[in-house]
């Protein structure tokens, strides 16, 4: 996920992309800790995908879609790791991946977690349908 096409300067010192409008009379400078602001296209090949990640977290978090880790998630739910993956494809959970060099980072949001215990409880399977035990 990216954010929208605001100019922004990258403080080396804080690891910050900061948008130039918001802090007008700065003159370039990080507002935080006072250090010249370095122009995006300027970026090496370590730092844009730091700020890469720091757009994708924030897009995350601003959809709601924070929570924890797949094995976490498995430990949270009380199920098999693989099993996150299936419900994930069945629309269950949902999950967002950040993937820099062939590393991803994955996390499963805490309202799908969440919907799949309430799912679990009331009907006895975690995608809300109730379980048929035996016909």
């Amino acid at each position: 996920m990216k954010t929208g096409a605001r100019k922004r300067g990258w403080c080396q010192n804080c690891g910050d992309a900061v948008p130039w409008g918001r802090f007008r009379g700065v003159d370039g400078r990080c507002p935080v800790c006072g250090d010249e602001l370095r122009p995006m296209e300027s970026l090496s090949d370590v730092e844009r995908p730091i700020v890469e990640m720091q757009d994708w977290f924030e897009q995350v978090c601003k959809a709601g879609l924070n929570g924890p880790s797949p094995i976490d998630a498995a430990a949270e739910l009380g199920c098999h790791r693989s099993m996150i993956d299936k419900l994930v494809g069945m629309g269950v959970l949902e999950r967002s991946m950040f993937v820099f060099k062939g590393q991803k980072i994955v996390i499963i949001s805490s309202r799908s977690i969440k919907g799949a215990k309430e799912n679990r409880k009331r009907t006895g399977n975690w995608t809300g349908y109730p379980v048929n035990r035996g016909a």
